[in-house]
């Protein structure tokens, strides 16, 4: 626990991050330092969280050397239409 816990202060996981590390060593699953994730300025990975909770489902901030890229997980169509309706945007006609 006490390796896991440095790794989150060290690598500035976020708390979804942080619960999946657990549930991955709870499961006896090895924790690979090699698919760490780049490390994303303590700002975006807040405002990730932010947006992740008003849409209540995961949202992942990346950023390159000239750009960066958001992305929103939903589960199937009625819970893109949902985060749709969150964000204002018209749903796509079925």
């Amino acid at each position: 626990m006490e390796v896991l816990a440095q790794r989150i202060v060290a690598e500035g996981l976020s708390v979804r991050a942080s619960e999946e590390a657990v549930v991955l060593l709870n499961r006896g699953d090895s924790m690979n330092v090699s698919r760490a994730t780049p490390r994303v300025a303590p700002q975006f990975i807040e405002v990730a969280d932010r947006l992740g909770d008003r849409l209540e489902t995961k949202v992942n901030i990346t950023v390159g050397k000239k750009k960066g890229k958001l992305s929103v997980e939903f589960a199937n169509q009625d819970d893109l239409n949902r985060i749709l309706s969150l964000l204002g945007v018209e749903s796509p006609a079925e």
